[in-house]
């Protein structure tokens, strides 16, 4: 930031010519995000938006417009400046993205906006200096860092206060926790915000790879993430080398809930999407499954537990109606405005139920295995709008192992901590039979090959031969949560 002002000046106020600024439209009020073209919803002169940024064209000129006391508001990818965004001003019940000083004074004068230190939230408005304060939103960010190591995937299970649990294994005041993750989540540095399930055990599941010619593969992409809805990970994916099942390239999950078929529906999408073949692999057990992209940063190949992962089955589970109304109300993807304390609450309104029989339900699913984590899901895929990237490469790895001995090598392959998937699967002969897979993400191709070649030897080191092995690299991405509904799944089956 201090770049930022040395760049720009340290000037008092610029003064905004008002005939030439373009106010708020009613509808945009309640608008808390950033458009394409930087503060396109702000008071500023038309000069300060060219090239999508609202301070692109103040560089190139004398024109500045500033916000009282010096403090500029910018959305600009150079490099001093990457690390910020404007979240949006928090008043009470409204949400007023941007303004000017002028109207913010009226608004502080009018007591519409809260000042004091203990109530002041996202975007907050600091009354004696008049300054917006900017939230960081990468995820380098220091506690932003300390939060998401947690969030990410170390809440396991259900939890009746998800922020303040947070907010006290990371060490970071629960207010702070919050507004960094509603920031965060509308800066799209995080992609949601959720309560995750064991959707193995309420829908049947399954790895599907698909065969599909070079001219048909992006429409089929295409397809299978905006309009299949049970179609979660959609991935292509290539080799270094042509090997086994590398004419495969085109990887999706696919979840069909109980009642109907997996392989009928694989057909059904084989025939939208014009693939020639695909190869259908549920999991049969699940040895690692936690998504912590920041905490494995830092993670040296080799590293793993102190024993073996232990297995967890796949099992799918009946629920009565009123655990459906539950469970779909638990894992829908939470707003911004919904980060706060008490976040069930308004879930169990829309489940119908009280408060308390809410969490009763939510704690005897939890107890069946069903709920898998409260987690914060980072955009690992895309870089982030500051430009920064939590992840480049995104590896599948393949290993085969003998019959009868493939529950002892996932949890010898799943206790490594850089890993964050590993299943059982059996991939069949155009793989060359591999049933162990496990997924690692990160910013350094050869260094997630070092990781490779370490659970490689520890493989050895412990007596389990690998008839054959493989690494899958993932390109285009996009992942969406599965659809798993059997009421949802008719509806759909019915336009299709």
């Amino acid at each position: 930031m201090d770049n930022a002002r040395n760049h720009l000046g340290v000037g008092r106020v610029g003064r905004v010519r008002q005939g030439d600024t373009r106010y708020r439209a009613p509808s945009e009020i309640r608008d808390g995000s950033l458009s394409g073209d930087g503060l396109a919803r702000s008071c500023f002169h038309p000069a300060a938006r060219a090239r999508g940024s609202a301070f692109g064209a103040a560089l190139a000129s004398s024109w500045r417009d500033r916000l009282h006391y010096g403090r500029v508001i910018f959305r600009e990818q150079a490099a001093a400046l990457r690390s910020f965004y404007l979240a949006p001003l928090r008043s009470h019940r409204d949400e007023l993205p941007f303004c000017s000083g002028a109207n913010l004074r009226d608004l502080i004068g009018a007591g519409r906006l809260r000042s004091d230190s203990g109530a002041r939230a996202v975007g907050q408005v600091c009354r004696r200096s008049g300054l917006i304060d900017m939230l960081p939103i990468e995820h380098d960010d220091p506690v932003n860092a300390k939060i998401l190591a947690i969030s990410e995937d170390k809440i396991e299970g259900f939890v009746r206060e998800p922020f303040e649990e947070i907010a006290n294994r990371s060490g970071v005041d629960v207010d702070v926790v919050m507004a960094r993750i509603a920031a965060m989540l509308r800066a799209g540095t995080i992609r949601r915000v959720r309560q995750t399930l064991l959707a193995t055990n309420l829908a049947e599941g399954a790895l599907v790879a698909w065969k599909v010619s070079e001219e048909k593969i992006d429409p089929g992409f295409d397809w299978m993430f905006q309009r299949d809805p049970f179609s979660g990970h959609v991935v292509l994916r290539s080799t270094d080398t042509a090997s086994a099942g590398s004419d495969y390239k085109l990887w999706t999950t696919v979840k069909v809930p109980r009642g109907f078929s997996l392989e009928a529906h694989c057909e059904l999408l084989a025939k939208k999407v014009g693939a020639d073949r695909f190869r259908v692999m549920p999991a049969k057990g699940i040895f690692t499954l936690g998504v912590g992209h920041v905490r494995r940063k830092t993670i040296e190949p080799g590293t793993k537990a102190d024993q073996p992962s232990k297995m967890i089955p796949v099992q799918v589970v009946n629920l009565s109606e009123r655990e459906w109304s539950v469970l779909l109300a638990l894992k829908r993807e939470f707003s911004p405005e919904e980060i706060k304390p008490s976040p069930w609450l308004a879930r169990a309104n829309e489940a119908g139920v009280q408060l308390e029989e809410f969490f009763r339900v939510a704690e005897e699913l939890n107890a069946r295995k069903i709920i898998g984590r409260f987690s914060t899901f980072l955009e690992h895929v895309k870089p982030s709008a500051g430009g920064v990237r939590v992840t480049r490469f995104n590896a599948l790895f393949h290993w085969a192992v003998a019959h009868g001995r493939e529950i002892e090598a996932g949890g010898e392959v799943g206790r490594h901590h850089i890993l964050t998937h590993c299943y059982w699967r059996e991939a069949g002969p155009e793989f060359k039979n591999v049933n162990i897979m496990a997924v690692a993400h990160g910013t350094d191709k050869q260094l997630l090959l070092d990781h490779k070649a370490a659970i490689d030897r520890h493989l050895h080191a412990s007596g389990i031969p690998v008839s054959y092995t493989n690494v899958f690299w993932g390109g285009r991405s996009e992942i969406k949560p599965s659809e798993i509904s059997p009421h949802i799944y008719r509806d759909w089956l019915a336009r299709q």
